[in-house]
């Protein structure tokens, strides 16, 4: 596990609390800007909580991105996915390449959650906590 990894995801884990059974960590970043959601389902809900990353996540994010780390390149990569589950994390990047350019993050963002979190409801009520 990186530095990198263990960080955010350690991170995003404080943020709901470390009780999740399943967490994604949704960002997108470019030079000076970056876009961070957690959305997260606590055991036995049937639905997930969405919250703001919080800005010390969003900088350790946005310092993954700019440094880059063992075979990825610094500042190549426009969006992470980050799940955990079972004590396991996965983290999906996707390229500029491979982004629609017809689609920005208010279209992006829902298909990932959808396909993270299939058929549940989602609660955007407390987005700071």
């Amino acid at each position: 596990m990186t530095d990198h990894y263990q960080r955010i995801g350690q991170e995003a884990l404080a943020v709901c609390g470390g009780l999740s059974s399943k967490l994604l960590l949704y960002a997108e970043v470019e030079d000076g800007a970056i876009s961070a959601d957690l959305f997260f389902q606590r055991p036995a809900e049937q639905l997930v909580r969405f919250r703001f990353a919080p800005e010390a996540l969003r900088e350790s994010i946005y310092k993954f991105w700019e440094s880059g780390e063992n075979n990825i390149t610094p500042r190549s990569w426009a969006a992470m996915r980050f799940v955990v589950l079972g004590g396991q994390f996965t983290v999906d990047l996707t390229y500029p390449e491979q982004l629609n350019s017809d689609e920005g993050l208010p279209e992006r963002r829902p298909l990932v959650v959808a396909e993270c979190f299939p058929g549940l409801r989602i609660d955007y009520s407390k987005p700071h906590g």
